[in-house]
């Protein structure tokens, strides 16, 4: 069964203008850093939060540690 997992590492406030002026290369800068709270929502619905991290020896890619999962009755608010 397939099913939609998306990892949220920030949110930003764009005007309308702004989103139709983006193009492939455009940089959207967010405040979070390395370490900073990213959610997991499973279908839209957020099961999990956890913490981004560099994986050790690929410096370009990003692993999750999960720190905290969302109770069965809170998931999806």
């Amino acid at each position: 069964i397939p099913i939609s997992v998306q990892i949220v590492i920030g949110t930003v406030r764009l005007p309308l203008s702004k989103v139709a002026e983006l193009k492939p290369g455009a940089i959207i800068t967010l405040e979070e850093k390395l370490g900073a709270a990213a959610r997991v929502l499973v279908n839209g619905r957020e099961v999990a939060k956890g913490e981004l991290f560099v994986l050790d020896g690929e410096g370009d890619r990003l692993g999750l540690t999960i720190t905290e999962i969302a109770e069965a009755g809170a998931a999806g608010r």
